[in-house]
């Protein structure tokens, strides 16, 4: 992997138009119940458009508690992210939970996923979680392997959502 990985600090970044864009056709072409639609999904997440999603992107990249990552080629493109924020749960503990993730098809299965997690991982700790959380939906597979291998567990399906979501967790201390 020749990858190099940059934290994105600035509303003004030109990548986060790319993110909003991939985060977007991401949920679309991976949740099955969508069928690769946005009209259906939009039905479900009215606010599933890249317009949304980089309003949301903007007012959060400039928070400390949220971390934009986006992973390079050689030549400086964009061929991957992951968005990641520091919370505190009821219980005033703090945990680290992942939001959206991304890796370019012809860039999978060379380490640039792996690394991302390492990355946050590693900043979860600096910041001192307690435990790290994230969902995916029940049928992608690659992202729970993703993260079994690095010691999550799956804690069953998340009640409440609008499509079937796991939620995975990992304890940090």
């Amino acid at each position: 992997m020749n990858a190099t990985f940059e934290r994105l600090r600035s509303r003004e970044a030109p990548e986060l138009v790319w993110m909003a864009r991939m985060a977007v056709e991401t949920v679309i072409a991976t949740v099955p119940e969508f069928e690769g639609s946005a009209e259906r999904a939009r039905a479900v997440f009215p606010n599933l458009t890249e317009p949304a999603m980089l309003a949301m992107f903007r007012s959060a990249v400039e928070d400390p508690s949220f971390h934009f990552l986006v992973a390079r080629d050689e030549g400086g493109a964009p061929i991957g992210h992951s968005i990641f924020s520091m919370k505190t749960d009821p219980a005033g503990s703090r945990y680290g939970s992942f939001y959206t993730r991304y890796v370019a098809p012809e860039h999978r299965r060379k380490g640039v996923a792996s690394r991302m997690l390492e990355i946050a991982e590693r900043w979860f700790s600096d910041g001192g979680a307690q435990y790290l959380s994230a969902q995916t939906h029940v049928t992608n597979l690659a992202l729970q392997g993703l993260f079994r291998s690095r010691g999550y567990q799956v804690l069953g399906v998340k009640p409440g959502t609008k499509v079937p979501m796991l939620e995975i967790r990992k304890r940090t201390i």
